[in-house]
């Protein structure tokens, strides 16, 4: 997992304990298809690019979390998390930690979701129809040898024609 670059953690770092937990439960809010944090109610803590910035590595912290866990990873998935928050305080990467523990299950539903969703509209999408290569319908292979014998063997090939 990738460490959050020094400004993630000069970002983070403007934050109380308190007001990291609640951007970190509505990121994950976001995350699940439901109403994601406010640019406004953070305008004077961070500028719009620094917003997008926070919001961006915040949220991919949090997939990428949970897709690289396995029920067997869970000690070792929180060292991941803890060191990609290295230069973070302490304090401070255990909020993030904790968003993560209580919530981890809610945002592994909603990623299996998205990529249900997106793999079912493909699927959906798809044309199912066995083209040829030509604009009649396709047939099945026909014997053109003139032997008109039920059950008779043949030798040769059968080929399909459009």
């Amino acid at each position: 997992m990738a460490e959050l670059n020094e400004n993630m953690v000069a970002l983070l770092n403007a934050l109380t304990n308190e007001d990291c937990r609640k951007l970190c439960h509505r990121v994950v809010d976001g995350l699940c298809g439901r109403e994601p944090p406010h640019r406004g109610d953070y305008s004077t803590t961070w500028s719009l690019q620094e917003w997008l910035e926070l919001l961006g590595s915040l949220t991919a912290l949090f997939r990428l979390a949970v897709v690289n866990k396995t029920s067997d990873e869970v000690v070792f998935s929180d060292v991941q998390v803890l060191s990609s928050l290295s230069n973070v305080s302490t304090s401070l990467a255990e909020a993030v930690l904790s968003v993560l523990r209580a919530r981890e299950e809610e945002i592994r539903c909603a990623l299996l979701d998205r990529t249900s969703s997106i793999s079912t509209a493909r699927l959906q999408d798809f044309d199912w129809q066995l083209k040829c290569g030509c604009a009649r319908k396709w047939s099945p292979p026909v014997c053109h040898c003139g032997d008109e014998q039920k059950g008779a063997r043949h030798a040769h090939q059968f080929i399909r024609v459009c």
